[in-house]
């Protein structure tokens, strides 16, 4: 990227531009308090800066992993307010996310016009924009680290691919939504076993620092299955297959009903990627990476309405990698605008179950698409 700066003023004063007119735009929302930042992040920061700082950490009182709440108590040794530290970390991430999206499409495209539109997209992606610099969530984070993750696989770069995503692993368990990809480069034998001892190591290492502090080994270990037991409802204000469900419906049946449902159709895109193609190209893993972060929090119950934010990401890149498919997924970013002017602004534009039955039949287009590109191959393979 430096290199291509100094050989292109043009481009270079392009992105020096663009990139400052994303900073004044956030900037515009930066005052803003969202309910999650007065009934969460602020209390949590707070706790923080008045326990010790990072000694604060021996105490169970967030239900962050500790990576992000690491982040929030080197904010509380700065001069600075928790609401501007706090989205100004996930600001940098957004620039982060943008660059190495714009890296991942120039590995298909080697024109600076498209790699710098998909820097220019990410950056302004409404979704993106509001969660890091208007709602103060951290979701980008961990969305790089998937980011830099599959960026690493286009290098052949295992090892590093591991650990980006075992450290997105480490902030949110929203990443397991792109698990089946990597389950698929196991057995198609891309990764090694020893990878998946470098993913325990790297998510072990994540609490230690909090362990050292006084905290307890076992409760930080765990603290994502106590995370999935605090929300019991179908859906969270998410556009999922559970807003098409009726209103008096066994809601532990359903659960159960989902998880399973989903494991299956999971497996068997698992199955037929692993049965019918022999090997897997960089264009096939974009498909698939951005098919399992838009089917599973679909099918999943107890999702969020922010729990699309990497199939919106990844929407971006398919676009490119697939054009003449832009039509038919560029609608998701779309759907998830909806539902975050909802959840931040209390405005309801479109009924849920609408929203759910497009994202369903974005599904069945990508989903089609697969299955039909997965067949070309196959018989050009007999």
């Amino acid at each position: 990227m430096i290199k291509f700066i100094r050989n292109n003023k043009i481009n270079a004063f392009y992105i020096i531009l663009i990139s400052f007119l994303g900073i004044i735009l956030r900037y515009k929302l930066l005052e803003y308090k969202s309910d999650d930042l007065i009934e969460f992040l602020n209390p949590w920061y707070n706790f923080i800066k008045t326990h010790g700082g990072f000694h604060a950490l021996k105490y169970s009182f967030a239900d962050y992993t500790p990576p992000y709440l690491y982040i929030m108590a080197v904010g509380t040794y700065l001069k600075l307010s928790s609401i501007i530290y706090l989205k100004a970390v996930s600001i940098i991430f957004d620039y982060i996310a943008a660059i190495t999206v714009a890296l991942i499409v120039k590995k298909k495209y080697n024109s600076a016009n498209i790699y710098l539109s998909a820097y220019t997209i990410i950056l302004f992606l409404p979704t993106v924009v509001l969660n890091s610099s208007y709602w103060a969530q951290c979701d980008i984070i961990f969305t790089t680290f998937i980011l830099l993750s599959i960026y690493m696989l286009a290098n052949n770069k295992i090892t590093l691919s591991t650990i980006f995503y075992a450290v997105s692993f480490t902030f949110k368990l929203q990443a397991i939504f792109i698990a089946p990809l990597y389950l698929i480069l196991l057995l198609k034998k891309k990764f090694k076993i020893r990878h998946l001892a470098v993913f325990v190591v790297v998510y072990i290492f994540s609490v230690l620092p909090a362990v050292y502090m006084g905290g307890s080994l076992s409760k930080l270990l765990t603290v994502y299955l106590n995370q999935s037991s605090e929300y019991t409802s179908l859906t969270k204000n998410a556009p999922t297959l559970f807003m098409l469900y009726p209103q008096n419906v066994n809601q532990e049946l359903a659960t159960y009903m989902g998880i399973a449902f989903t494991m299956f159709l999971v497996l068997s895109l698992c199955l037929i990627q692993i049965h019918y193609l022999k090997d897997i190209s960089y264009e096939n893993i974009i498909e698939l990476a951005f098919i399992f972060v838009l089917v599973v929090p679909y099918f999943l119950p107890r999702m969020h309405d922010r729990y699309f934010f990497l199939a919106d990401v990844f929407s971006v890149i398919y676009a490119f990698y697939f054009p003449k498919r832009k039509i038919g997924v560029l609608i998701v970013p779309v759907v998830s605008l909806f539902v975050y002017i909802n959840s931040l602004f209390h405005i309801r534009y479109i009924p849920f179950r609408i929203l759910s039955v497009v994202l369903f039949l974005t599904i069945v287009y990508v989903l089609f698409k697969y299955f039909q590109r997965i067949r070309k191959s196959y018989l050009y393979l007999q």
